[in-house]
């Protein structure tokens, strides 16, 4: 939607420095989609504890990984991309913090669907489309590709929030245990990622 409102209010220009800074903010959903995708068949088998410590671990290490995310970024516009590319790095800085809470959806969603609630990611999954679709509506016509960007973030920012609601409400889980890191969750993810 946000590509083809971009083009619809400011020109396939604008949509191809979107579609730059929108592929390098999709760098940071490497390392999480891969490592849910290994979790997911081991999620039942996790007691709780372990699961906090998992969605911890992935909360501090996303963090890292947007860091990068953006130093990386910053050295290919400096140094490889053609200088009107850069138009779209404030777009690309607007939308890091949504992609950050998406990077941690992702572990949420993986273990939602390996405890067999599909209901909740069929609900958090049309909410992030309705809450996308009326952001991009707003902001991009007024914004442009900052609008867009502004509109992931808020999205996505948002459905994280349902998901720790659910966590919480829903799975017993407590908001502290799962975004502070522990003294021996590294030792323990070692263990769990590699038994």
């Amino acid at each position: 939607v946000d590509f083809w409102l971009i083009q619809y209010f400011w020109g396939k220009y604008d949509v191809g420095i979107y579609a730059q800074a929108n592929k390098f903010a999709n760098l940071c959903w490497l390392l999480p989609n891969i490592m849910a995708q290994l979790l997911l068949p081991k999620f039942p088998g996790f007691e709780q504890k372990q699961i906090q410590e998992i969605f911890s671990a992935a909360f501090y290490v996303n963090m890292v990984l947007i860091l990068l995310t953006l130093f990386c970024t910053h050295l290919f516009y400096a140094y490889y991309l053609s200088p009107a590319y850069s138009k779209g790095l404030p777009a690309f800085h607007l939308m890091l913090p949504g992609y950050f809470f998406w990077a941690c959806v992702i572990y949420i969603g993986a273990f939602v669907s390996a405890s067999g609630k599909f209901s909740y990611n069929l609900a958090c999954s049309s909410a992030c489309f309705v809450l996308v679709l009326l952001a991009d509506i707003i902001f991009i016509p007024l914004f442009g590709i900052k609008g867009a960007g502004l509109a992931n973030t808020i999205s996505y920012t948002a459905v994280f929030f349902i998901y720790l609601y659910i966590l919480v409400n829903k799975f017993s889980f407590r908001l502290n245990d799962l975004l502070w890191p522990r003294r021996q969750m590294l030792k323990s993810l070692t263990k769990i990622l590699f038994k």
